[in-house]
């Protein structure tokens, strides 16, 4: 039991070490803060001259909460 949990383990700390960030830090916080701001994120995703951008920048920004 304990080596397998053991190996889960080092599979995902390989997987983590293996899979480089998709983004820079920054890009990752400012589209977090617009996750976590609902009504600024809806008004991101509905106002035409931002959208286009942002969406470009953070891919998941226009699936409004």
């Amino acid at each position: 039991m304990r080596v397998s949990i053991i190996a889960v383990m080092m599979q995902a700390a390989a997987y983590a070490l293996v899979a480089p960030p998709a983004t820079p830090a920054s890009v990752d916080k400012r589209c977090t803060d617009l996750r976590n701001d609902c009504p600024n994120y809806i008004i991101f995703c509905i106002n035409p001259d931002i959208r286009p951008s942002l969406c470009a920048i953070c891919p998941n920004t226009c699936n409004c909460c």
